[in-house]
């Protein structure tokens, strides 16, 4: 992570936490939400646009990125104050910023998977994460407009914003980290899982809205919680054997982390999984509802726990996890040899770290 980097998640927590201490919000309220939905923007967009490697993905997808670097945290924090405001057009003007830096990212992965033809998978799915991302940046101006589309309850609206920066943004960022970390055909597979199981649940809860019945919404649910439980599977798999990556070999393998770091990282990957997979379970339940009688799981309970469990123990602690396991491998990164001058091609008079 770069210094700049480093103040902007550094700065949108301070101010998070301030939002928070304020409003001091109850976890089965509507601010709650509110607080979650800013925690993104603030916090969790950054730091994981911070892991994306941009290398990868050419230089127009590059320059995107750093244009929606340099807008993140000013549009972040015009957002905090359209959610101080009531809603109506000045709360929505205030959003738009937001909403821009979303279409910036979603044009990006757009870009880097046009580029590279959708291969590998686990970079296609943190990719999909960019472009989903922008689905929540127009939730949240819906929100703050007032708009109900398709007749749906503001309070849906919000959830709809929420959804699409966590599930839409953070799970797929956070698979094909761990899928890069623990390659072969199952990782691969739970990247196609959870890439195709997020737009699939929003076209399950709008045929739902629409009259054509439950099935849909009950089976994407079901879909989606087990792709994303294969996502807790591979991060207590990380937790259990370390930061070892697994063949295929790199030319510059980095060596695993030692001491407190390597302990640190497992324990970090292992709340972040058990975390995933509980409240995805609870996600799969609530996806049932139409069909067993859970009365008691109802969206201010959802709120307060599948909610708060998906924001603060596995978006955030899978995203510090990642961000320590990659500051690790730079700094065990060997020195490249790189030829200047006269000489050509191929003889190493000169070394320059790998940056």
């Amino acid at each position: 992570m770069t210094n700049s980097a480093f103040f902007r998640c550094f700065f949108g927590a301070v101010v998070w936490l301030a939002v928070v201490a304020w409003r001091h919000p109850a976890l089965h309220a509507v601010g709650w939400d509110v607080a979650l939905l800013l925690l993104a923007p603030l916090v969790l967009v950054p730091a994981g646009l911070a892991l994306v490697d941009r290398s990868r993905g050419g230089p127009a997808a590059a320059s995107l990125l750093f244009l929606a670097d340099y807008l993140q945290l000013p549009a972040a924090l015009l957002l905090v104050v359209a959610f101080a405001l009531p809603v109506g057009p000045a709360a929505t003007f205030l959003a738009l910023p937001w909403c821009l830096v979303t279409i910036v990212l979603s044009i990006a992965g757009l870009v880097r998977l046009v580029q590279r033809r959708f291969r590998p998978i686990e970079e296609a799915c943190i990719d999909c994460g960019l472009v989903f991302l922008v689905i929540g940046g127009v939730g949240a101006v819906w929100d703050r407009y007032g708009a109900r589309p398709l007749a749906f309850e503001p309070v849906i609206i919000l959830l709809t914003a929420i959804h699409f920066h966590y599930a839409g943004f953070v799970l797929p960022l956070a698979t094909g980290l761990a899928a890069n970390r623990l390659p072969g055909p199952a990782a691969r597979a739970v990247c196609v899982g959870v890439v195709a199981g997020i737009p699939l649940v929003a076209v399950g809860i709008n045929a739902t809205q629409l009259g054509f019945g439950p099935a849909l919404e009950c089976f994407a649910a079901t879909w989606l919680s087990v792709a994303a439980l294969g996502t807790a599977g591979l991060h207590v798999q990380l937790a259990a054997s370390g930061d070892r990556p697994r063949a295929p070999a790199t030319p510059h393998p980095s060596p695993p982390p030692h001491g407190g770091r390597e302990w640190l990282m497992r324990a970090l990957w292992a709340v972040c999984g058990a975390a995933l997979a509980f409240s995805m379970v609870l996600a799969a339940l609530y996806g049932w509802r139409f069909y067993l009688p859970l009365s008691w799981l109802e969206i201010p309970w959802m709120r307060a726990v599948h909610g708060t469990a998906n924001a603060l123990l596995f978006s955030a602690v899978a995203i510090v996890a990642a961000g320590i396991a990659q500051s690790g491998a730079r700094v065990a990164r060997p020195e490249r040899a790189w030829s200047i001058g006269a000489a050509g091609a191929g003889s190493p008079s000169v070394k320059v770290p790998a940056l």
